[in-house]
């Protein structure tokens, strides 16, 4: 049986499979999904297929963490490793690739620390072991831990185009708090900023991969990229 992750529309899938003994099969969007956004009708380019979990779901193993866990790559396949992302840099890929690669105008001179928000319901929150409060959380350590920076808040791309809300939009009354709601193409944002703060966005994971510094405490969420 086949179903869309751990959304509740799978559940059908998931009982019918259990009952009958068979194998749940879950399928997300791929880590590299798209040009354009989903929810304006953009088909993926690549799904993730899980016959074990979904990479999301902090309590359960997934297939992808067993490949992880399990990877002893000889010299060309680490090789080939290093070039993908070397490729995925050189290119500014991300999951969604509409977003121009302008960067924002600062005048800032100092540290910009970088908190970005989730739409709100998402899956990855729910099974990241995360809530609504683990984002007023985040925003809060982002300000203290970090007195001298501008904090920068990235709004989800769906919630730029009007299609959902995110978690932090009503927090937002910060005198060092600055909005980035505008399209940005991620790793042209990340190149910005300093230090970046996550609760369990892909957003985190593609930080580090452009070499930031990343902070996601246990409370708050456990992200693929932890």
């Amino acid at each position: 049986m086949i179903g869309w992750g751990f959304r509740p529309t799978a559940k059908k899938a998931q009982n019918y499979a259990k009952k009958h003994n068979l194998r749940y099969i879950a399928l997300e969007d791929g880590f590299l999904r798209s040009i354009g956004l989903g929810v304006e009708g953009y088909p993926p380019f690549s799904l993730v297929v899980d016959d074990m979990g979904i990479y999301y779901a902090a309590e359960k193993p997934s297939r992808l963490e067993k490949l992880i866990a399990d990877c002893n790559l000889n010299n060309e396949q680490a090789r080939q490793s290093h070039q993908a992302m070397a490729l995925i840099r050189e290119w500014q890929l991300s999951k969604y690739n509409h977003a121009p690669c302008e960067p924002i105008d600062t005048e800032h001179k100092n540290q910009i620390v970088l908190v970005i928000d989730q739409t709100f319901g998402d899956m990855a929150v729910q099974y990241g072991l995360a809530d609504e409060n683990s984002f007023r959380q985040m925003l809060q350590s982002a300000l203290q831990e970090n007195p001298d920076a501008e904090i920068w808040v990235k709004t989800h791309p769906d919630v730029i185009a009007g299609k959902k809300r995110g978690y932090l939009t009503d927090l937002l009354d910060q005198p060092r708090v600055r909005i980035i709601s505008q399209d940005i193409n991620p790793p042209t944002l990340l190149s910005q900023v300093d230090k970046v703060y996550c609760v369990t966005s892909q957003m985190g994971f593609e930080a580090l991969l452009q070499g930031k510094e990343v902070v996601t405490l246990v409370c708050l969420g456990l992200p693929v990229g932890a």
